[in-house]
């Protein structure tokens, strides 16, 4: 199976390094200046044709998806597993705790054996950097340990999981 990852469009937070969304978790949207690497990303994707395509709830990944939708045609469904998972106390996530972590790993677990259930060849995903973290490990070496949560790309980098190779390409200055 091979999976063809997008993280959101760049935001607020993501471009000042992740500081943390606060308040806005679920309600930050993409700033203008990520919309050419989205459409640059949804280009190069425009000649994939997947079995299915998966995207988070959350606002900045549906207005990413818009975007890659309107370019490829292909229709993303709401998967609240691709959700980045919020602390209800304060609607920031609080990793490396351990029912996050281990919450969140379940979830992409549940969602890799669900594609795998259905034979899917290939898949789109669009969703948050722990997720991403998540599936580029759990997918290649069957394990997902807390010191990997962070290793997941910038926004605009398109990460593509074939079985246990993964290759990374930068629409960001094309």
């Amino acid at each position: 199976m091979i999976f063809y990852i997008l993280r959101h469009g760049e935001t607020f937070s993501s471009k000042e390094n992740d500081a943390g969304y606060g308040d806005k978790q679920l309600t930050t949207e993409i700033l203008p200046e990520a919309i050419p690497a989205i459409i640059r990303m949804a280009n190069y994707l425009k000649v994939i044709h997947p079995d299915h395509a998966a995207a988070s709830e959350i606002l900045r990944v549906q207005e990413t998806v818009a975007i890659a939708t309107r370019i490829t045609g292909v229709e993303f469904t709401s998967d609240p597993r691709l959700n980045e998972m919020l602390d209800e106390r304060n609607l920031e996530p609080e990793y490396p705790y351990s029912g996050y972590f281990e919450d969140k790993k379940n979830m992409v677990i549940d969602f890799i054996n669900e594609m795998k259930t259905k034979k899917y060849k290939t898949v789109f995903v669009a969703t948050h950097g722990i997720v991403i973290a998540a599936l580029k490990h759990l997918v290649t070496t069957n394990s997902f340990t807390v010191e990997e949560v962070g290793d997941y790309p910038e926004p605009g980098v398109l990460t593509i999981i074939n079985n246990t190779t993964i290759e990374e390409v930068n629409f960001n200055k094309l």
